[in-house]
């Protein structure tokens, strides 16, 4: 299992001190967020040289990013500079190595426009980006939200008319759960289009984004179980800003504590695939 906590948990260091925290509680791997990318993308116009700076200082320190989140602000089927800064982020984690860009499409939130409109003109800007990067390895990955799309029907209907080469899914588990979804199902459905993973477990009823094993209501050994059944081999990456609000030095000790519990999970959903 690839252990993973998104760089967000340190969003208040920069991207380099952030490195060499992970590198200090043993983390082998994390998901670039939005936040240090937007960091790295305003230090110089030259992107191609930002990103290749911070890949070797990353490389140096033992860490891999193969996933990264690009910003959720950009509207990138309302704005036309939002869908070309959208391009600007592409080229960074390019560089950077990141191959898996999670993305939340544009859900028109108070534009009365209906399903099958939205549908439309998402499909019609990711195609735009999937021709951006169709010379690279790039993949972006369609994460299901708390709107739009929710479940896997909207998601299936948009991968189906893109490019399999250059797009996949994103399972966040605590999107799925706050929305009474069956995350088995959507697991099953999506199979070995899942490239991405958001880990947060919660209540079901709003989006706490906490560690999984606390009072959410999420059975992770089985979720990990299935994930096994459909081969996934990304990032088992945590996206838990609700475990943030804590003191520096509690922070690293939850970090040291997830990377021992992620080891138990896992062990545990091996034994089951065993039993079957």
């Amino acid at each position: 299992m690839k252990k993973s906590v998104w760089s967000g948990y340190f969003v208040d260091k920069n991207p380099e001190d952030m490195i060499t925290l992970f590198e200090e509680t043993g983390y082998k791997y994390c998901e670039l967020s939005y936040e240090h990318g937007e960091m790295l993308i305003k230090r110089d116009v030259d992107i191609a040289r930002t990103g290749r700076i911070f890949r070797e200082f990353a490389s140096a320190h033992g860490i891999s990013m193969p996933q990264g989140h690009v910003p959720l602000s950009l509207k990138i089927c309302q704005s036309k500079d939002d869908l070309e800064q959208m391009k600007r982020y592409l080229d960074l984690y390019d560089v950077i190595g990141i191959k898996y860009c999670v993305i939340h499409c544009d859900k028109f939130i108070g534009r009365g426009i209906g399903r099958d409109e939205i549908l439309a003109r998402n499909i019609a800007a990711l195609k735009e980006l999937g021709d951006y990067i169709k010379d690279t390895e790039l993949v972006i990955c369609i994460e299901n939200l708390n709107i739009f799309p929710i479940d896997t029907d909207d998601i299936l209907y948009m991968t189906d008319r893109l490019d399999k080469n250059h797009f996949a899914v994103c399972f966040d588990t605590g999107h799925l759960n706050m929305n009474g979804g069956d995350l088995i199902k959507f697991v099953r459905k999506c199979g070995n289009l899942i490239k991405a993973l958001h880990i947060a477990d919660n209540e079901g009823r709003e989006d706490q984004h906490m560690m999984p094993c606390g009072r959410g209501t999420i059975n992770f050994v089985a979720l990990f179980k299935e994930l096994k059944k459909i081969g996934y081999d990304g990032l088992y990456n945590l996206e838990i800003p609700g475990e943030t609000d804590a003191p520096h030095e509690v922070k690293m000790l939850k970090l040291r504590y997830i990377s021992e519990m992620m080891d138990i999970l896992d062990q545990l959903s091996e034994e089951r695939v065993e039993r079957g």
